[in-house]
């Protein structure tokens, strides 16, 4: 089966890590 992926990548904004998307997405 196929799934689409949101990318994205962490961030830690004043020690706390954040998952910030960059609008594009992958199919695996």
């Amino acid at each position: 089966s196929k799934r689409c992926h949101q990318l994205g990548y962490q961030t830690s904004i004043k020690g706390q890590v954040t998952t910030v998307a960059t609008g594009k997405a992958y199919i695996e």
